[in-house]
């Protein structure tokens, strides 16, 4: 089950030591999402302004209601954002209202 959260979540994809998880867990509105995961899989097929899909496998929430395994969402490039597959980032996703689960 993948849950879309694309359109309703401005993401960013931050690469973080240990040390500065509690801030970002402390960071923005209750509604706001840090998780820490793997990227799966990256394939184009968003918006033309955001044409990269990006699956990433939740192997940790740090922050915000998450209860899915995967976590899905939309980038301009996966070479710009420096995401590879198979690396683990830690994924900041701020609420912007609406969404579907």
């Amino acid at each position: 089950m993948r849950l879309h959260l694309v359109m309703a979540m401005a993401v960013s994809i931050t690469i973080v030591g240990s040390g500065l998880l509690n801030q970002l867990a402390m960071a923005g509105p209750p509604r706001d999402l840090v998780l820490v995961g793997n990227v799966s899989s990256m394939s184009q097929g968003g918006s033309e302004l955001k044409p990269w899909i990006v699956w990433i496998d939740v192997e940790k929430v740090i922050s915000g209601d998450f209860a899915g395994k995967t976590f899905e969402f939309a980038i301009h490039s996966p070479a710009r954002s420096g995401l590879v597959q198979g690396h683990s980032y830690t994924v900041r996703a701020k609420w912007r209202g609406g969404g579907t689960r």
